[in-house]
């Protein structure tokens, strides 16, 4: 369930500090380079916080402006995407609490449309057929459903790496946990997935 085979070829570190760079002194197209390039995993993250696809895209775009704002103060001690994943988190948890403060009624985990939800799951399947392409959507809502199911520290683990692709390394900046303990939390996450996909039979 490795959502990396699935992502695009990770753009140089090379790169991107030359992107930042041209970025700091206002070139918009280099910010809108970087914003091509990081906009999913940020929408993954926000959407797995928010369970709400409008909420998941304000997010994203206030991510990114802030992003816009702060890039002068940007220093490179951390990778760029550890750095668009903290302000990711923090942006999507305070949202989540505005919301709490009005909330009336219980919000559920599903979305309406499962196919609003772009997960970074290999597509091995070249036919083009009605019936497989169903099964296949139906397998990464349950993925997804049971990915929200997990304790919110497993949870961003899970979609940090395996959705997102980050490095250790990138985990460990974000969450401010050691390298050690990103694994052993990893490895925690994943056997309770397991046991989550194999208690709702979608091994079988």
């Amino acid at each position: 369930m490795n959502g990396r085979n699935g992502n695009k070829p990770r753009v140089s570190e090379e790169i991107i500090q030359k992107l930042v760079s041209m970025a700091r002194d206002g070139n918009e197209r280099a910010f809108e380079q970087l914003v091509s390039i990081y906009e999913k995993s940020v929408f993954n993250m926000a959407m797995y916080i928010t369970h709400d696809r409008e909420d998941a895209l304000d997010v994203s775009q206030e991510v990114f402006v802030k992003l816009w704002q702060t890039i002068q103060n940007y220093r490179g001690d951390a990778s760029l995407l550890t750095y668009l994943m903290t302000l990711t988190k923090n942006a999507a948890y305070d949202l989540e609490r505005k919301k709490a403060r009005h909330r009336t009624t219980s919000l559920t985990l599903e979305n309406e449309d499962g196919e609003t939800v772009e997960l970074d799951l290999p597509d091995r399947s070249d036919e083009a057929n009605p019936e497989q392409n169903y099964l296949r959507k139906e397998k990464i809502e349950t993925v997804r459903r049971a990915i929200n199911a997990l304790d919110r520290d497993w949870r961003e683990i899970i979609i940090m790496r395996d959705i997102n692709g980050m490095s250790y390394a990138e985990i460990s900046g974000a969450t401010g946990l050691t390298e050690g303990t990103v694994k052993s939390r990893l490895n925690r996450a994943r056997q309770a997935l397991k046991k989550i996909l194999e208690k709702w039979n979608y091994f079988k």
